[in-house]
């Protein structure tokens, strides 16, 4: 083996460098994938419909029933497969 630098022992000869080259690159490729992921979240909750009052037809339950309001119609009650 050719030793470039005699003068350090094995011990110093093993240390990394002072530059955490790697961890710059783990650091920065963390902070990417949160950024993608959190970009990613917020398109899927903007193109995502806003309310789940909305029909198969892209009307809203107002729309289909125009005297009544939601809060009058009565709750559904549910209903056994036998009858």
């Amino acid at each position: 083996m050719n030793d470039s630098k005699p003068d350090l022992t094995t011990t110093e000869m093993r240390q990394g460098n002072r530059r955490r080259m790697n961890l710059r690159v783990l650091v920065i490729g963390i902070a990417l994938v949160v950024i993608g992921f959190a970009l990613a979240l917020w398109y899927n909750t903007a193109m995502s419909p806003g309310t789940v009052t909305t029909t198969g037809a892209g009307e809203t339950l107002e729309e289909t029933m125009p005297g009544e309001t939601l809060e009058e119609l009565p709750t559904p009650a549910p209903v056994s497969p036998g009858q």
